[in-house]
């Protein structure tokens, strides 16, 4: 058994050795003294990334230059052709708005909307417009509606078979929507400006995929058979020459993007 005085002299000698070795070793930087505090990351180790910041508002679009337009004169039954401007888009599958101001009418005020349309995103423009003078009889210049329409439509059925189509029409062209709209194809009707209501009652899917109805004058009541389209969305026009005033256009334009349905 050591005795006490032998295990003094160890004890002793120990703490010598161990003040000798910690003179003699070079300091250890605090960085690496952290880092060794720090255990290694392994594989099941989750990573924290902070989230992105929001994007900023976006700013206005300037509006869209039409592109050169493929001119058309498309065969009629009366033997008058409709002239027809077609605008692709550079995106093939884009859907197409297809205009129809009614004949005689003046354009301007739709170019700038469908430029603004253009300015948020791609879609092709079926432009109708009729040369045919603006006949006196209502019952006549419908007919020639439902007649552009229809021979619209069937090139459309060929040059872009399966597009979303979203149909803008105003005076008699926006009665003659109702006939040409129980097409099979995607659809989403955008009436401005209806005369009087349909001749018929509207079938099933014509309510279903309805989206936007603009009528002819604020102050006014809302024709009671509009009570059918459960998608529709009232847009009272302030005056008879609205789409002059540039809210109007931007606010035409911006019905317009949603009819057209996702990007």
């Amino acid at each position: 058994m050591m005795s006490r005085s032998r295990l003094l002299l160890l004890v002793v000698a120990l703490a010598c050795v161990g003040l000798l070795l910690w003179l003699l070793l070079p300091p250890q930087p605090e960085a690496n003294r952290q880092a060794s505090r720090v255990p290694p990351p392994t594989a099941q180790s989750p990573v924290l990334i902070a989230p992105p910041a929001p994007p900023p508002e976006p700013a206005p679009h300037p509006p869209a230059i039409l592109p050169p337009p493929e001119v058309l004169a498309l065969p009629m039954a009366d033997g008058n052709p409709l002239r027809a401007r077609w605008y692709a888009a550079t995106k093939p599958d884009a859907p197409i708005v297809v205009l129809d101001a009614g004949a005689g009418s003046d354009l301007r005020p739709w170019l700038l909307s469908i430029q603004a349309l253009l300015a948020q995103r791609p879609a092709h423009v079926l432009w109708l417009d009729d040369v045919q003078p603006r006949h006196a009889d209502a019952s006549a210049r419908r007919l020639r509606a439902v007649a552009r329409w229809s021979v619209a439509l069937a090139w459309l059925d060929v040059r872009a078979p399966t597009a979303r189509l979203a149909l803008v029409g105003a005076h008699e062209a926006a009665d003659a929507i109702w006939r040409v709209a129980s097409r099979p194809r995607p659809m989403s009707l955008a009436v401005i400006a209806p005369d009087q209501q349909p001749d018929e009652p509207l079938s099933a899917d014509i309510v279903d995929r309805f989206t936007l109805l603009g009528l002819p004058l604020a102050g006014e009541p809302t024709p009671t058979w509009v009570g059918q389209l459960h998608n529709a969305r009232v847009w009272p026009i302030a005056a008879e020459h609205a789409l002059e005033d540039a809210k109007a256009q931007a606010d035409l334009a911006g019905w317009l993007f949603v009819a057209l349905g996702p990007r």
